[in-house]
């Protein structure tokens, strides 16, 4: 499989796969937050 792609081509899709996992994360955190802070606001 890996003999298919192009050394470039395998790296863009290597960069795409790692850019989608670090907004992936982004957005947990980000979410994990706001329903942090969306609950601290019930409370004070």
């Amino acid at each position: 499989m890996a003999g298919f792609f192009s050394k470039k081509q395998y790296a863009a899709i290597a960069d795409k796969e790692l850019a989608i996992k670090l907004l992936n994360e982004r957005c947990l955190e980000y979410s994990i937050c706001a329903m942090f802070f969306g609950t601290i606001k019930y409370f004070v």
